[in-house]
């Protein structure tokens, strides 16, 4: 990858993470998810899913703060520093995620437009959060803003 260039095409893996049942309710009590097919381990054994199910919405943040480390090397190696989320797109729940189970995001450079400000893009993200067995979880199109560092301003 040269200087001050993203790569359509370019793949990452994350590192992958266990969701402790720790973590799991506290997504939930963020969330204010209070339905009992999340809160009440008795209810959920009569659902589709027998047993407690993170609602969709909150598998978000765990495909952000997975991508995290992953992106932080790929902007820095390209000359760009991330400026900002600007949308989600696309997003589908594809299979459920319970406590205990090991997550990771595939991440892919989808693609990459100028917008009118010099040295600035707009790139899209798609990211897969996998887990154990390698199901799909869940897939989704983050745009994010992105910037040219001058070399000066990356000492």
């Amino acid at each position: 990858m040269s200087e001050g260039e993203i790569e359509v095409g370019t793949k990452l893996t994350t590192q992958r993470r266990t969701i402790t049942d720790g973590d799991f309710s506290a997504m939930v009590n963020l969330s204010w998810e209070s339905s009992p097919m999340h809160t009440d381990d008795e209810f959920a054994k009569g659902t589709i899913f027998g047993r407690r199910v993170l609602g969709g919405p909150c598998t978000i943040p765990f495909v952000a703060g997975l991508s995290g480390h992953a992106w932080h090397g790929l902007w820095e190696k390209s000359g760009m520093r991330l400026l900002a989320l600007v949308g989600i797109n696309n997003i589908a729940f594809k299979s459920p995620l319970f406590p205990n189970d090991t997550i990771w995001v595939e991440i892919e450079i989808a693609d990459k437009r100028p917008t009118s400000k010099p040295r600035r893009s707009i790139v899209t993200v798609k990211d897969t959060l996998k887990k154990q067995g390698g199901e799909t979880v869940l897939t989704m199109d983050r745009l994010v803003l992105v910037e040219q560092v001058e070399r000066d301003a990356r000492s």
